[in-house]
C-alpha cells in the first residue's frame, strides 16, 4: 500500500542507485576493486533497476536500449577478438550495465533543482563552465606531475618541433651513429635523423615553445575545442543550454581529457575540423565575397589538417565537397574560395615532403616504417631494431576481414567511449519508442561521424584513438539530439543528461587514477637520469634494454624524451656494444653512463631501472666508424 511519502522515497532510492552506479564505475575503472566484484555489483544494480522498471517503462524502450548498447559492446568485442576476449566482454558488461542502470532509474524521474538550473544557462554560465573545465584539467595534470610525455608518438612530435624551423630535414648525424640514435618512427636520409610525422603539429609546438607555452599546449587545445564546439552548436541551435550540454558531454570524457592534454596531435586536428565545419556552415549562409572568404577559411583549415594527419585532411576534403553539393552551394565563389584555402597549406606540405623524403607525394611514414603502414591491404606491420641497431621489420598479412574487424573495433569503441554514459543510446531508444527519429535531418552528422571510422578501417592499426577527432562532433550531435527530446520531456531529459555526465565523469576520474599509476612507473626513469645530470653535468646515456613483455624498447623510447629537449644536455641512444667507445669519444664533454631498463610487466608496469657510470676512453676514436665493424 502506497503512502504519501512513497514518491519521495522512490526518488531517494533512485538517487542512491545513480550514485552507487557512479561510484562503482569510478572504483572499477580506477582498479580499486577487481573486475569480478565490478561485475557482481553491476549485476545487482541492473537487476534492481529492471525489477523497478517493469511498471514504469515501455517494454519496447527497455528492449531497444539494451539491444543498442549490447550491439555496441559486441562490435568492440568482435574488433578486439585478437585481445583477451573474455576480459574485453567483462569490461563492456560493466560499462553497459551501468549505463542501463542510470537510464532506467532516471527516465521517469524529475529533479526540480536540475530542471531550474539547467534551463537558466547563459553566455556567462557557459564561459564559466569552459573556464572551470580548463582549470580542472590543468590542476589534474599538475597533480599527475611532469614530464607530460612518455609515449613514442609524443616524444617524436616534441623531437620534430626542435628542428622544424631550423632545417626540417631533421638533425644532422654521421652515418655510423644511426644504430645509436634511431628508434621506431624515425628515419635517416642523407645524413639527417627525422621523425615520421607531417610538420603541422610539430610546427605548432615550436611556435608555442617560442612563446614559452609548449608545456601547456594540451590545455590550450582543450579549451579552444570547447569554445569552437560552443560556437558550432550555437550556430545550429541558438540555445545556451544545448551549448552547455555539448561542453559538459565532451569535457566529461576521459578520451577528450587524455588526448587533448598531451603532446598528441589529435587536439589540433579536432580544432581544425571544427573550424572547417563552422566556416563551411557560415559560407552556406552568406553570399558574395563574404561567402567566398568563409569557403577559403574552410579550405585552409582542411589543408592545415592534412599537415597534422594526412588521412584526416583527405577525409575533410571529401566532406567539404559533399557539403558544397548537399547545401547547393556549387558556384564560382565556393570553388575558388575553397581551392585557394586548400592550396594555402597543401603546397607547403608537398614542398616539405620533397625536402624531407625526396618525393613530394611520399610521407615520412613510408621511410620510417619501410612502407609497412600504408593504408590498404597486404603486408603490414612495424619496423623494430636488433640489439646492434639494425632495422628489423615485423609484418603480417592485413586482409579485408581484418579491415572489417578494425571497423567493428573503431565503431564499437567510439560508441561506448565518445558519448559519456551512453547518452546517445538512451536518446535513440526514446526516439524509436516515440517514433520521433528523423534520419534525413541527421544524415550529414551521421555521414561525418562515420567517415573517419570507414577510412581507418583500411589502416592496419585502426582503433578508437585514430578517430578521436570526431569526439567533439559526437558530443555536439548528442546535445542537439537531446534538444529535440527537451521539447517533449524537458525535465526528465535534463535529469537524465546531467546524471549521465556525472557517470561519465566518475568513470573518467577512475581512468585518470590508472593513468597516474602508469605515469609513475615511467617517470622513475626520467628522474633517475635527471638526478645524475644534476650531479655530473651533461650526460651520454646508453640504454640497455631488458627482455620486454611486449618486445618493445620501452626504456629507450621513454628516455628519448631528453633528445626532444636539447636544453637538458642529455644525449640518449641504444647501447651498441662495439660502438660504445667511439660514441664516448665523439661526445667528450658528456659523462657516459649505462642505463639498464627494467622489463615491462603484465598490466603496463615496469621493473626498476639501474644506472652504471662509465669511464671515458683512454684515446680519441676515429671520426668515422663503420657500424658493422
Amino acid at each position: 500500500m502506497n503512502t504519501p511519502n512513497t514518491p519521495h522515497i522512490a526518488k531517494g532510492l533512485d538517487r542512491v542507485v545513480v550514485l552507487a552506479a557512479a561510484g562503482l564505475g569510478l572504483l572499477t575503472s580506477a582498479g580499486a576493486i577487481s573486475l569480478r566484484f565490478g561485475l557482481l555489483g553491476t549485476g545487482l544494480l541492473l537487476t534492481a533497476a529492471l525489477i523497478r522498471a517493469r511498471t514504469t517503462f515501455s517494454p519496447r524502450f527497455i528492449v531497444v536500449l539494451i539491444t543498442s548498447l549490447s550491439a555496441a559492446g559486441l562490435l568492440e568485442a568482435l574488433g578486439g577478438e585478437r585481445l583477451q576476449l573474455p576480459y574485453v566482454v567483462a569490461q563492456l558488461f560493466v560499462w553497459i550495465g551501468l549505463i542501463v542502470v542510470v537510464a532506467l532509474a532516471l527516465w521517469n524521474r524529475e529533479f526540480e533543482a536540475i530542471r531550474s538550473r539547467s534551463s537558466q544557462w547563459s553566455f556567462a554560465a557557459v564561459a564559466a563552465l569552459i573556464l572551470f573545465a580548463g582549470s580542472a584539467v590543468t590542476l589534474i595534470r599538475l597533480y599527475l606531475g611532469s614530464p607530460l610525455t612518455f609515449t613514442p608518438d609524443e616524444n617524436i612530435y616534441a623531437f620534430q618541433s626542435t628542428y622544424v624551423f631550423d632545417d626540417f630535414r631533421g638533425i644532422e648525424i654521421q652515418a655510423w651513429l644511426e644504430p645509436f640514435f634511431r628508434i621506431r618512427q624515425t628515419f635517416v636520409r642523407d645524413g639527417f635523423l627525422s621523425g615520421q610525422y607531417t610538420p603541422g603539429w610539430p610546427a605548432f609546438l615550436a611556435l608555442l615553445k617560442i612563446a614559452g607555452l609548449a608545456e601547456v599546449a594540451g590545455y590550450i587545445m582543450y579549451s579552444a575545442i570547447l569554445v569552437a564546439l560552443t560556437v558550432w552548436v550555437r550556430m545550429l541551435r541558438s540555445s545556451w543550454e544545448v551549448a552547455a550540454l555539448a561542453v559538459a558531454l565532451a569535457a566529461s570524457s576521459y578520451d577528450f581529457f587524455y588526448f587533448n592534454t598531451s603532446f598528441f596531435s589529435h587536439g589540433l586536428g579536432a580544432l581544425l575540423g571544427l573550424v572547417a565545419t563552422i566556416a563551411a556552415l557560415a559560407a552556406s549562409r552568406h553570399s558574395g565575397l563574404q561567402s567566398a572568404a568563409y569557403w577559403a577559411i574552410a579550405g585552409a583549415a582542411i589543408s592545415l589538417m592534412a599537415t597534422v594527419r594526412p588521412l584526416n585532411g583527405t577525409i575533410g576534403l571529401l566532406l567539404l565537397v559533399a557539403w558544397v553539393i548537399y547545401s547547393r552551394q556549387l558556384a564560382f565563389r565556393s570553388v575558388i574560395g575553397s581551392s585557394l584555402g586548400l592550396l594555402l597549406f597543401g603546397v607547403p606540405l608537398l614542398v616539405y615532403n620533397h625536402f624531407s623524403t625526396g618525393d613530394m607525394f611520399q610521407f615520412g611514414y613510408d621511410l620510417a616504417q619501410e612502407g609497412l603502414q600504408r593504408p590498404g591491404f597486404g603486408t603490414r606491420g612495424s619496423v623494430g631494431f636488433t640489439d646492434s641497431g639494425a632495422s628489423l621489420p615485423h609484418g603480417w598479412d592485413f586482409t579485408p576481414w581484418d579491415g572489417i574487424l578494425n571497423l567493428f573495433e573503431i565503431v564499437g569503441g567510439s560508441l561506448l567511449s565518445f558519448w559519456p554514459g551512453g547518452l546517445i543510446f538512451v536518446l535513440l531508444a526514446a526516439g524509436i519508442d516515440r517514433k520521433q527519429i528523423h534520419w534525413s535531418a541527421a544524415a550529414p552528422w551521421l555521414i561525418g561521424c562515420l567517415s573517419l571510422p570507414v577510412a581507418y578501417a583500411l589502416y592496419a592499426f585502426g582503433d578508437p584513438r585514430m578517430v578521436v577527432e570526431a569526439l567533439p562532433f559526437a558530443a555536439g550531435g548528442s546535445a542537439l539530439w537531446a534538444a529535440h527530446s527537451l521539447q517533449h520531456d524537458p525535465r526528465i531529459t535534463r535529469t537524465l543528461i546531467w546524471t549521465t555526465v556525472l557517470l561519465g565523469a566518475s568513470v573518467s576520474i577512475g581512468q585518470i587514477f590508472q593513468l597516474q599509476g602508469n605515469f609513475e612507473t615511467k617517470r622513475t626513469y626520467i628522474e633517475m637520469v635527471e638526478r645524475v645530470r644534476e650531479e655530473r653535468g651533461p650526460l651520454l646515456v646508453f640504454v640497455q634494454e631488458a627482455q620486454s613483455y611486449s618486445a618493445v624498447e620501452h626504456g629507450l623510447e621513454a628516455l628519448f624524451w631528453f633528445n626532444a629537449r636539447p636544453e637538458k644536455k642529455v644525449i640518449v641512444g641504444r647501447h651498441v656494444d662495439h660502438l660504445r667507445p667511439y660514441i664516448i669519444g665523439h661526445y667528450p664533454h658528456h659523462q657516459p653512463l649505462l642505463f639498464f631498463a627494467g622489463a615491462e610487466l603484465p598490466g603496463g608496469a615496469w621493473a626498476p631501472g639501474r644506472i652504471e657510470l662509465l669511464a671515458p676512453p683512454a684515446q680519441e676514436p676515429p671520426k668515422e666508424v663503420n657500424s658493422q665493424e
